[in-house]
């Protein structure tokens, strides 16, 4: 029986979510630890199938301008069977820090965007080296950041808070009851979120366990977790593999492994379930 008490509903899940994020009994860090460091780890290729999802905040930006945007929203949509798990704290991030004011910025970041890369190409020869290393500099920004200025991503990101609002169970827990931890867990830099300001990623977290757990609780089978993220920094994930400490609490809390995907690699596994039916 995965966590750490018989209490049900959603009481008995943030009871126990206490007890695993205080520390009331240890988590199995140290085989989190061995299972991270394996030859082995991500050998497999990427599936979707048996799998519970949760779509951090970053996502519904950088997918709303893939061209795979339509694939991956039709299979979330219509052929995956386990859970869709949103968490509230993403939800808000993505009103505070992409959709406010989007349209206005995207329009102010196009046209500097092309003021310079009208420039760069407008370079005499003598400056032939510096122009490569310019339109690779661009290009890069373009692949990371192109997303900031797609006129039309208000509105595709909407179409995608569509498909979740059918779809996901939303996720939250209550914060006056968790925030006491978060600030422990930020001192002995215990993740996530210990890189960066504020408790955003640590409710985010919260919000995911406390989803998979109620899932559970109802009867849904699932044999693994996986967070789509963005987010490449160590207090989440290192070379495609999640952080022990988080891959522990995912196990002692529901009882399956955890995976943290870059959203290229939730491209591919839908595309091969696709291509597969």
């Amino acid at each position: 029986m995965f966590g750490m008490n018989n209490f049900g509903g959603a009481e008995g899940a943030l009871r126990a979510l206490e007890d695993l994020i205080g520390r009331k009994e240890p988590v199995d860090t140290i085989g989190s630890l061995l299972a991270a460091t394996s030859s082995q780890v991500n050998k497999s290729p990427p599936s979707v199938v048996g799998s519970a999802i949760c779509i951090d905040a970053n996502v519904f930006i950088r997918l709303a301008t893939m061209d795979a945007r339509a694939q991956v929203i039709d299979y979330l949509a219509s052929r995956h069977k386990e859970p869709i798990i949103v968490s509230a704290q993403a939800l808000q991030e993505v009103w505070n820090n992409y959709l406010n004011g989007v349209e206005t910025r995207a329009q102010e970041i196009q046209s500097r965007f092309e003021s310079l890369s009208k420039a760069v190409s407008d370079l005499d020869s003598e400056f032939a080296s510096f122009k490569d290393q310019f339109d690779k500099l661009i290009e890069e920004f373009r692949d990371e950041f192109g997303h900031l200025y797609n006129p039309s991503m208000g509105e595709r990101v909407r179409t995608f808070i569509e498909m979740l609002r059918k779809r996901a169970l939303f996720s939250e827990v209550p914060r006056k009851r968790f925030e006491a931890f978060a600030a422990i867990r930020k001192r002995t830099k215990t993740p996530p979120g210990f890189k960066d300001e504020g408790d955003g990623d640590y409710f985010i977290w919260l919000d995911f366990l406390y989803g998979l757990r109620l899932s559970r609780q109802k009867g849904s089978l699932f044999n693994r977790a996986i967070l789509v993220s963005a987010d490449r920094k160590v207090d989440w994930v290192k070379g495609g593999v999640a952080h022990p400490t988080l891959s522990a609490e995912c196990a002692k809390y529901v009882g399956v492994a955890l995976e943290i995907w870059p959203i290229k690699r939730l491209v591919d596994a839908t595309r091969d379930v696709s291509g597969a039916g």
